[in-house]
């Protein structure tokens, strides 16, 4: 049926919920298990503009704080994916992550 399930986790108690599922899904079906953390930009660092050409957004001010931000967002998101990672190995689900 399906041969791969993707599942979106961003550490609320919802996601957690899903990412059960999937784990039960997954291992019954014998599919493998995609587990995503999505990371957003801090938007604040982003100046956005209408021009005649459209929407235009400027590139960050501050590489340095932003490089920070996304090094701490990944680590915050591996704390959030690891778990459900750790659960597939040990029920023998092939399983990939996928954190930006």
């Amino acid at each position: 049926m399906f041969k791969r399930l993707l599942v979106a986790l961003d550490g609320s108690e919802n996601s957690a919920r899903a990412s059960q599922a999937a784990l039960e899904l997954a291992e019954k079906l014998k599919a493998e298990l995609i587990v995503l953390h999505a990371i957003i930009p801090p938007a604040l660092y982003y100046h956005t503009e209408i021009s005649p050409e459209g929407l235009v957004i400027e590139p960050p001010t501050h590489e340095k704080e932003i490089d920070l931000y996304l090094e701490y967002a990944r680590r915050v998101g591996h704390g959030i994916v690891d778990g459900t990672l750790s659960e597939a190995k040990k029920r023998g689900i092939t399983v990939k992550a996928g954190i930006p």
